[in-house]
């Protein structure tokens, strides 16, 4: 019995850990840290972003670090990730 439950805890902590890793491509350590959001703007497709401003784009704190337009945060090198927002 005791056995048993040590593999069940074993298998358990495993696939804890799988789905932690798995969580996010973004973040090599595969931590997020929480930003703070509040009172930044969404991002909005169209608008001119110069350095320096951030936007909040799918619940998370982006900041630009290049001049762009209509370069979605997350999928463009025009943007810094700082995190997830809490």
């Amino acid at each position: 019995m005791k056995t048993k439950v040590s593999y069940l805890l074993l298998l358990c902590f495993a696939l804890f850990l799988t789905h932690v890793n798995a969580l996010d491509t973004k973040d090599p350590i595969g931590v997020k840290p929480l930003a703070v959001c509040s009172g930044v703007p969404p991002f909005f497709y169209g608008f001119t972003y110069y350095p320096g401003q951030r936007v909040v784009y799918n619940g998370a704190l982006y900041q630009a670090i290049a001049v762009n337009t209509a370069q979605y945060p997350g999928f463009s090198s025009s943007w810094a990730y700082f995190g997830i927002c809490n």
